[in-house]
C-alpha cells in the first residue's frame, strides 16, 4: 500500500490535489496497492547532512516514485 503525495495529481473530489494543497488546504490522501515487482540500489552518497540513494525501480502505474523515497526515509528514522 502506497500513499501518494498531497501534492500529487491525484483527483479529490474532482480537484487536484496540489491546487488544494496550494490554496492552503491540508491534503491526506488515501493509501492505494501499487506492486513494486524490483527496486535495486545503484548507489549511496554521503554528503554532509544528507544522503543521496540511486535507485532502479520496476513498478506498477499509478505508483509514486518520490513516495518510495518518502516511505523508505521514514522506515530509517
Amino acid at each position: 500500500m502506497q500513499r501518494p503525495s498531497s501534492v500529487s495529481a491525484v483527483k479529490v473530489d474532482g480537484e487536484r490535489a496540489y491546487d488544494r494543497v496550494r490554496s492552503g488546504e491540508a491534503v491526506v490522501l488515501a493509501s492505494r496497492e501499487v506492486t513494486i515487482s524490483q527496486l535495486d540500489v545503484l548507489g549511496i552518497r554521503r554528503l554532509e547532512m544528507k544522503i543521496e540513494i540511486d535507485i532502479e525501480v520496476t513498478c506498477s502505474a499509478g505508483t509514486y516514485v518520490r513516495s518510495i523515497a518518502r516511505d523508505c526515509g521514514d522506515a530509517l528514522r
